[in-house]
């Protein structure tokens, strides 16, 4: 049988409201934690979900070791819950008085049969409990009765580091699948971020491969809505959107049946620079250097319209409208033109050329890091949003600095990531940020001498169609240059990036314990303005450096 697009997610949709039931389980037990001393646990699950060892303690002696393999009534132990709310305390004493069969019990309910206390802890991501659990002997490739092991559970629930984990230090087999025949690339296409995707393909997943339904991920991510997702497998791993699934639907149509109207701007996207792309050798390779970069911008769409309205409209209407008409009585003006067009052009080439900051892919402290993840997140505490973890790139296999960004076009982690910009086909980040404000500073002193000009030229000729035509096309321009350029030095002068203006939500350190925006890096407009010219070092904030990054446990 084909699935129609409600039975794709008849499954994950049961999943859904079941975890919903749990979590609302855990933030209850979250709760009553802090009245833990006024309400004690009400039995065994409740204090293994609140980390009461004492009361398990206590149960224990009054009611013998039996009491470690009871079940709820869904056929949950305690190490389930202590396992999905991340108490490993819990876990160790469980593991300590009842032995290690007693944290690796299968569960009896109906939902989550077979589910063992390692897929709960996938569930919410706790890496230290699933580190705990392997090194007492748990599996990572048991499957559950629907067939998901613990790493597609984590997938399923969009566990970035759990998943990262699983893979390096677990043993966990990136092509298992579950009943339905999806496997964990299926699953994080239609729940997680392109991150994950990224790091499953690389970990050996197929992004080509089909289900029972016939369907590949793509077919997935687009009727989930996830268009960064469907942009990778696209553009990444080269996925048809016109291919069909088992029910004869393309990706193009699960996406407009979901009404996601930006998976099919995406899907459209690729097709027209894949069109345009066709007539190029199937077997040509990306060369280094000078020459690939010269190929590149001239496939670009925004860079190559850039220099040809200059080349080709811009100069000549200077030198044979303009220039004529006003050299001799504007001499000044001529010369700061040309002097702000050498500016210009210079400061675009190092834009452009330049280096922007990209952080070095393979690097030991990445290997480092995944090696001793259970460890360093237990010994040190940090968890959410300081977690060391969260900071890896999967895809570059990196540590992301603080302020860095992996940028999808270049494919590559860039340091003070502000923007990727397609008029000079490169990121800009620390490394040009200067250049590109250069440039377009004196993108707009160029704009208000040709302003000038063609102010003078009318006042002198009368109606010309050549020049309104010219004035129209410079004032549409010099409307986002201006825009650009004023974004641009109020983030230098702010000590601010483009993206963590408008992303700010997603970055710890950017907020106060209150959720609030603030800026723990800015030195008033004059420092700033010289660190983001890199006349003087940026700003050391040891919270946000030494404790977010413990490299060297």
């Amino acid at each position: 049988l084909t699935r129609t697009v409600a039975d794709v997610y008849r499954l994950a949709q049961s999943e859904h409201r079941r975890r919903k039931r749990e979590k609302q389980r855990q933030t209850n037990g979250d709760e009553s934690d802090s009245l833990q001393d006024a309400a004690p646990p009400e039995n065994l699950f409740d204090a293994a979900k609140r980390g009461c060892v004492d009361f398990i303690e206590a149960q224990l002696e009054r009611e013998g070791h039996s009491t470690l393999s009871e079940r709820d009534s869904g056929g949950l132990t305690a190490a389930h819950w202590a396992s999905l709310s991340g108490q490993l305390g819990v876990l160790r004493f469980l593991a300590e008085r009842g032995g290690v069969a007693c944290c690796d019990m299968p569960a009896t309910g109906k939902e989550e049969l077979g589910q063992r206390p390692l897929h709960w802890a996938c569930v919410n991501g706790h890496v230290p409990v699933i580190d705990f659990l392997l090194s007492l002997g748990a599996d990572a490739n048991t499957p559950d009765s629907a067939g998901a092991t613990p790493l597609i559970t984590a997938c399923q629930h969009a566990r970035t580091v759990a998943a990262a984990f699983l893979l390096t230090r677990g043993g966990a087999q990136a092509g298992a699948a579950d009943c339905d025949g999806d496997t964990a690339l299926h699953w994080a296409a239609s729940r997680a971020n392109p991150d994950l995707v990224r790091l499953l393909v690389r970990a050996g997943c197929e992004p080509g491969r089909r289900d029972r339904h016939g369907q590949a991920p793509l077919h997935l991510a687009c009727a989930a809505g996830r268009a960064d997702v469907a942009r990778d497998l696209c553009e990444l791993y080269g996925a048809d959107p016109h291919e069909p699934d088992g029910s004869g639907r393309t990706p193009f149509q699960l996406a407009a049946a979901g009404r996601h109207e930006d998976v099919e701007r995406c899907l459209r996207r690729h097709l027209l620079s894949r069109h345009a792309g066709q007539g190029q050798q199937p077997g040509r390779q990306r060369q280094q250097g000078l020459l690939a970069r010269l190929t590149a911008i001239g496939n670009g769409g925004p860079a190559v319209f850039f220099v040809a309205c200059l080349a080709c409209f811009g100069y000549p209407v200077y030198w044979l409208r303009v220039r004529p008409l006003t050299a001799g009585l504007h001499p000044g003006a001529h010369a700061a033109f040309l002097l702000g067009n050498c500016v210009m052009w210079l400061a675009y080439c190092l834009a452009w050329l330049t280096n922007p900051g990209y952080v070095a892919k393979e690097t030991a402290e990445y290997n480092r890091l995944m090696r001793l993840a259970g460890s360093t997140v237990a010994d040190i505490g940090l968890s959410g949003m300081d977690n060391p973890l969260d900071r890896l790139c999967h895809t570059c296999r990196a540590v992301r600095p603080l302020r860095s960004k992996h940028c999808r076009v270049c494919d590559r982690c860039v340091r003070d990531m502000d923007h990727h910009c397609p008029y000079v086909r490169n990121c800009v980040g620390s490394g040009n940020r200067q250049y590109f404000a250069i440039m377009v500073t004196a993108i707009m002193f160029n704009a208000w001498i040709s302003f000038f000009f063609a102010y003078k030229c009318l006042r002198l000729i009368g109606f010309d169609f050549i020049l309104v035509l010219g004035t129209v096309l410079l004032i549409l321009a010099s409307l986002v240059a201006g825009f650009i350029t004023t974004c641009v030095w109020f983030h230098a002068t702010v000590n601010l990036t483009t993206n963590e203006s408008i992303n700010y939500e997603r970055y710890s350190y950017l907020q106060d314990g209150r959720g609030n925006a603030r800026n723990p890096f800015s030195r008033g407009p004059v420092s700033n303005l010289l660190e983001f010219f890199h006349l003087r070092s940026a700003r050391r904030i040891p919270e946000l450096t030494d404790a977010a990054f413990p490299l060297s446990v």
